[in-house]
């Protein structure tokens, strides 16, 4: 894992936020500043656009994480130190590592690891394999996910669970895509998931992670997953709504039982 990095001032905001939702397109925060109930205005800080929304009574940060590890980690640490958040959910997309696998279907993530550490030798490049990280959840969490797969059936997404291998690089290659599989016993490989969470492990903070499949990580991935980006922005979004209707009925479920006790 990659180390935590380190942002000042380490000062948690007042109040603090329900969630922070960090997501990978800057249409997402559109798509979610729509939903959801502006407040207040952005703040910029360590280089990205913070944005604050409220639902039922909880208060949410939206921000765009950055393509790669690094950036993925320092947008995850601001959002928990800077401003408080008290968990993480995190929306993007993801290639698939199995041809079982279609793209347009969403995943919840269980587990993650980092597939590009290793060691250089005479022999070239080797990877380091192992077991995968636990993805740490609490019981808003669990609630959120349990409605996200009932839900995501209406839109006939195919929800269903993943382990996913994370690096800095865009996986491409039919070989790289065997290996990654056979090695983390993965179903899908991103470019964010693994600095998410280390920084979120780091500080024991739980994490959801939601990925849609835009491609295969074979030859031609780049072209298919522009396309997809660009023109399958409907699926995207309709898997997004998911994930807003799902934290909407967790908030509500909540606010219900505060109201009893």
């Amino acid at each position: 894992m990659i180390a935590l990095l380190c942002l000042a001032p380490m000062v948690c905001s007042a109040g603090g936020y329900d969630a922070a939702i960090l997501v990978a397109f800057d249409d997402d925060v559109e798509d979610l500043k729509a939903r959801f109930q502006p407040v207040g205005h952005p703040v910029r800080y360590a280089g990205r656009e913070f944005h604050t929304v409220a639902a039922y009574g909880h208060k949410f940060l939206l921000a765009v994480t950055g393509a790669g590890l690094e950036q993925s980690a320092v947008t995850c640490d601001a959002a928990l130190m800077k401003f408080g958040a008290e968990r993480v959910i995190s929306f993007g997309v993801a290639g698939a590592l199995t041809d079982d696998i279609s793209q347009g279907d969403l995943f919840i993530v269980n587990a993650a690891a980092q597939h590009d550490r290793g060691s250089y030798t005479t022999a070239g490049y080797t990877p380091r394999s192992g077991a995968s990280f636990g993805l740490h959840k609490d019981e808003f969490l669990d609630a959120f996910e349990g409605h996200v797969a009932s839900l995501a059936v209406r839109e006939n997404l195919q929800p269903n669970r993943a382990t996913l291998v994370s690096g800095n690089c865009f996986i491409a290659d039919s070989t790289k895509r065997r290996q990654l599989a056979d090695s983390f016993a993965a179903d899908l490989v991103d470019m964010n998931t693994a600095g998410l969470l280390a920084s979120c492990h780091a500080l024991d903070i739980p994490l959801s992670v939601l990925r849609i499949v835009s491609d295969h990580a074979e030859s031609g991935a780049p072209d298919v997953f522009r396309t997809f980006v660009e023109k399958r922005r409907d699926r995207i979004a309709a898997a997004l709504s998911v994930a807003v209707e799902a934290l909407e009925e967790t908030c509500k479920q909540e606010s219900k039982q505060i109201d009893v006790q």
